[in-house]
C-alpha cells in the first residue's frame, strides 16, 4: 500500500467522507450518508453484522479514498465480503488509490475468513485510455469476474 494508510472512520472523518462519497457515487444528500453510517456503525457496534467503513489517508492526512464492506452469507460463494468502493482522482495515481483499497478490502476479506468477494463499483468518471472504467479495468487484473447478477429497483 506504499505512502498510504488504511483505518476505520469514525467521528469527524466519517462526515469528511462525504464529498468524496457523492464525487465517486453521485448524488446523494448528507442525511441520506448520515444514516447509512447510523446504520451501519451502529449495527457493527452491536454486534449484529460484521461491517465498517475503511478510509485511505495521504501520508498528509487527506481521505483520499474508502471502502464499506459487510460480511455476508451468499448461496454460491458462502462467507463473503461486501465491498463497496469509492475513490477520489487527486495529485496521486488514481491506480495507487485503488490498488491501496483493494488490497484492504482482500484483508478485510482473509481476516473475516470469506472465500469470496463481492464488489460493487460507483458510477465514478475515472476512465482508461481505451475508455473502459478504471475500477472495473482493475478489478478484472486482480481475477474478480463480472457476474451481473444482480438487479436493483427502489422499494419506494
Amino acid at each position: 500500500m506504499g505512502h498510504f494508510r488504511l483505518s476505520p472512520l469514525r467521528g469527524d472523518r466519517i462526515l469528511q467522507a462525504y464529498p468524496l462519497v457523492c464525487a465517486a457515487a453521485g448524488e446523494l444528500s448528507v442525511e441520506a450518508w448520515r444514516a447509512y453510517v447510523k446504520d451501519m456503525l451502529g449495527a457493527r457496534a452491536r454486534a449484529t453484522k460484521c461491517c465498517d467503513i475503511v478510509g485511505l489517508c495521504s501520508p498528509n492526512g487527506y481521505l483520499r479514498g474508502l471502502f464499506t464492506y459487510q460480511v455476508t452469507a451468499d448461496l454460491h460463494h458462502g462467507r463473503t465480503l461486501d465491498v463497496e468502493y469509492f475513490a477520489l482522482e487527486s495529485v496521486y495515481s488514481p491506480r495507487d488509490i485503488i490498488a491501496a483499497l483493494m488490497a484492504g478490502a482482500e484483508d478485510e476479506a482473509r481476516e473475516h475468513g470469506c472465500s469470496a468477494i463481492h464488489a460493487t463499483t460507483p458510477s465514478g468518471k475515472t476512465k482508461t485510455p481505451s475508455g473502459q472504467n478504471l475500477m472495473s479495468e482493475m478489478l478484472e487484473a486482480r481475477a474478480y469476474i463480472d457476474n451481473s447478477r444482480i438487479w436493483c429497483k427502489r422499494a419506494d
